[in-house]
């Protein structure tokens, strides 16, 4: 309740002080400002979405929150195509949120593999001791299948640690998984540099069912101790 204070100054040179209250309609209309509950005039955003205004939750890695104004609904991040049971599909990776984002390692046993930064970015890492070869699976379709004849693949890979003369490193990738008819190109790399990888995915006879794609690292021959990272996995 709001009390105002009043002066009078009376006639005679007295000067007193009390107090007055607001009327009765005044402080009614206070009291229901006070409780009245905020209303959302924002309706088409993922934070404030339809007649509530209810912030959209986020989805996964595949699938991105949307709101059309009256609800939330998911889409496919990056507008990545559909795989043949409806999923979504994934075509890039780069690593920007941290995470592995469905990569996993498959020889030799025991490989580990961990975002970190490199040169200022963040890039997927494979640390390896007297390398032979490293391989790690990229998953394009986590259900399902999906035709990429006519995409290309390509990422961007460094070998940090034993200097080399020349390209006496490799890498290789096979979609869906190194066998007869799979494989794509080889490339013959050297130490010390990051260097582009690119190959028509129509090398595989398997393009047209893919659910995703091998990466193969290794030695032609000389001794290699170090990390090798991998960056940009894009195909497009």
């Amino acid at each position: 309740m709001r009390v105002a204070l009043v002066c009078i100054i009376a006639v005679v040179g007295v000067l007193g002080c009390g107090s007055v209250q607001n009327p009765p309609d005044q402080q009614q209309d206070a009291a229901v400002e006070a409780d009245a509950p905020l209303v959302c005039t924002i309706h088409d955003t993922i934070n404030s979405c339809g007649a509530t205004c209810a912030r959209c939750a986020p989805a996964s890695d595949r699938l991105t929150p949307t709101c059309d104004g009256m609800s939330c609904g998911v889409a496919c991040t990056n507008a990545a195509p559909k795989c043949s049971d409806n999923s979504c599909s994934r075509l890039t990776w780069a690593f920007d949120a941290n995470m592995l984002d469905g990569i996993t390692p498959r020889a030799p046993a025991g490989l580990t593999l961990a975002v970190r930064n490199h040169a200022g970015n963040l890039a997927l890492a494979a640390d390896v001791t007297n390398l032979t070869e490293i391989s790690f699976t990229v998953p394009v379709c986590l259900s399902g299948n999906l035709q990429l004849q006519n995409k290309t693949l390509s990422a961007t890979v460094f070998f940090e640690g034993t200097a080399s003369v020349g390209d006496q490193f490799y890498l290789q990738t096979s979609v869906p998984a190194p066998m007869n008819g799979a494989y794509l190109t080889q490339k013959s790399l050297p130490s010390g540099s990051y260097v582009t990888y690119s190959a028509p995915i129509s090398l595989s006879q398997f393009a047209n069912t893919a659910t995703g794609v091998v990466f193969q690292a290794g030695t032609l021959g000389q001794q290699f101790s170090g990390t090798i990272w991998f960056d940009d996995i894009r195909i497009q």
